[in-house]
């Protein structure tokens, strides 16, 4: 037994079952005991940064540690736009690395003179939560344990482990491996996350009620925290109960459900809807539940000014980072509303606030009808048609740049789920998302709920251009996915960027017309292509009922939903 097995143990007692990477010499030892332990299944990518986009997926749908492994060198630098995006963006990851010896890595050899020699621990630094190096044999399950229970306390994220190839080779004594055993069965516990849920401080409890009972015009702003917590139950029943509307951020968006009268949709300045601006201008205190308060939901930090604002979050770090709150409130988003819905139904509370439900109907209404009016652009025209296709059992999933965004403001999702159904790379926005994270949430979500409908992968041609090659991971695995390529030849955001600020000097971001449909035939899918409107719901209908993977080629001209180049 060797430190490959202790790891694949401890990771079938935490309840992963599906793992993601590209081998190398140095990760021999923990490939050979998946094989031999033939209870986790480890899926080959083509870039191990697809691999990582994959884990950071199947954690966002199964509210589990990703696993993801690269190799020496090369493996974690190709890694590193996926830690990027699960750091900024609070997803859990374990990271396995190989590594040089021990005895050579602290030496002169190591900069470039040691075979793939890098210096892994200083490059993960500022993309990890911590990082671990394992410099004893003996001391596997202590790393182990330590680098999960970081990743999913409090505020998750990723950690590194990193093991020097003769730590990774060497074998375990019989005395340890008993010791081992034992202890790996308590990794159970380590199952989901949030790992601790914390209980916020009755005090201020009472001061958000009190807060809340003196707003006229209260709304609540719903971050990806919500999906963290998996608050979605509490979320609905706090709005209801209050009938105060809902407005999200990017990441917050598919926590409440967008057929809903109280739902105006994404704010700020990207996939934004002009209903949920017009509401937060009138608001007179804000909850904001989950969230960064980052650039674009706040439309460069502009919009929350001088408002009463209520922060809930479970990173005590984020508070008044970029804005004075007139109360900050730590714990658990699920905790949290569970609680006040508890004090106000206590105290007898009839809230008695100013919002009508005719006033949100015609807020919502206002944009939905404005939306209507767009469908002669292709791109918005594809969204609204998804919008009556797909159903409460599927997820989307997009790309980063003007394909989130296209999403975010089009793209309704309707009905109440028990899942994250809407996954968007806002943590660090890395081109090349969507197909692999499309892969990683089709897999968490059998191996979730048994059960995976239908996943939609959103894409510019851009992005989907920098995972081609992922095209064949799909077809190998046979997963329910239909890629939607938003094809206009170009870096679409970038080039709307130069045209308007740049007095249209375009320049290296337009490339040739790509065939997809042959290149999706090539890697063995079931492949459309349309650059007619009129034909964009018989290719979405027949395409969506396919059980085979699919891929969907509509060419149009660039659309960004953003403030000042739409």
């Amino acid at each position: 037994m060797g430190v490959g097995d202790v790891i694949v143990d401890a990771l079938y007692n935490i309840g992963v079952r599906n793992v993601f990477g590209v081998p190398g010499h140095q990760t021999l030892p923990y490939y050979d005991a998946l094989y031999r332990k033939n209870e986790i299944k480890h899926i080959l990518f083509h870039h191990e940064y697809a691999a990582g986009f994959a884990a950071d997926a199947y954690s966002r749908i199964t509210n589990k540690i990703g696993v993801v492994d690269g190799t020496y060198g090369v493996g974690l630098l190709y890694l590193m736009p996926s830690i990027a995006e699960a750091y900024n963006a609070s997803i859990p990851l374990l990271i396995i690395t190989g590594d040089t010896d021990l005895d050579i890595m602290f030496t002169k050899y190591q900069r470039g003179n040691v075979s793939q020699g890098v210096d892994q621990i200083s490059l993960a630094k500022s993309v990890t939560k911590a990082q671990f190096v394992l410099t004893d044999v003996n001391k596997i399950n202590e790393v182990l344990r330590n680098a999960i229970t970081t990743a999913l306390s409090g505020r998750p994220g990723p950690v590194i482990i990193d093991i020097p190839s003769n730590i990774f080779w060497s074998r375990l004594s019989e005395d340890v491996i008993k010791r081992f055993s034992a202890e790996t069965q308590l990794f159970s516990r380590y199952r989901k996350y949030p790992l601790f849920r914390i209980q916020p401080e009755p005090q201020r409890l009472e001061d958000c009620i009190s807060l809340l009972t003196k707003s006229k015009r209260p709304i609540i702003l719903v971050g990806g925290g919500i999906h963290i917590s998996m608050a979605w139950g509490e979320l609905y029943d706090f709005a209801t109960k209050l009938n105060i509307p809902v407005i999200s951020t990017l990441t917050g968006k598919g926590s409440f459900p967008e057929d809903h009268i109280l739902y105006l949709g994404v704010v700020g300045s990207l996939g934004y809807w002009n209903s949920a601006n017009m509401a937060l201008e009138k608001a007179d205190l804000v909850i904001a539940i989950g969230t960064k308060l980052g650039q674009y939901a706040t439309d460069n930090w502009t919009n929350l000014r001088e408002k009463s604002i209520i922060r809930i979050d479970i990173d005590p770090m984020e508070f008044e980072r970029g804005f004075y709150e007139t109360l900050s409130l730590y714990g658990d988003a699920k905790i949290v509303l569970s609680e006040c819905l508890r004090l106000i139904n206590n105290k007898h509370i009839n809230f008695s606030f100013a919002w009508s439900l005719s006033e949100l109907k015609e807020l919502r209404d206002g944009w939905l009808s404005n939306v209507f009016k767009l469908q002669d652009k292709i791109f918005i025209k594809a969204m609204i048609e998804l919008s009556r296709i797909i159903t409460e059992r599927d997820i989307v999933v997009t790309d980063a740049s003007s394909s989130s965004g296209n999403a975010a403001a089009f793209l309704q999702l309707k009905g109440n789920s028990n899942k994250r159904r809407f996954i968007t790379p806002r943590g660090a926005a890395g081109l090349g998302y969507g197909v692999p994270g499309g892969i990683g949430a089709a897999i968490g979500c059998v191996e979730e709920f048994n059960d995976c409908n239908k996943i939609i992968v959103i894409a510019g041609d851009g992005g989907f251009n920098y995972v081609v090659s992922e095209l064949e991971t799909i077809v190998r695995l046979n997963l329910p996915i239909m890629i939607i390529i938003l094809s206009d030849q170009a870096l679409g955001w970038i080039k709307r960027e130069q045209e308007v600020l740049l007095s249209g000097h375009v320049i290296s971001t337009e490339f040739n017309q790509i065939d997809y449909v042959k290149l999706g035939e090539s890697f063995g899918m079931i492949t459309y292509e349309t650059k007619v409107s009129e034909n964009l719901n018989v290719t979405l209908n027949d395409a969506y009922k396919q059980k085979e993977p699919v891929l969907i080629s509509i060419r149009g001209s660039t659309y960004v939903p953003f403030k000042g180049l739409d």
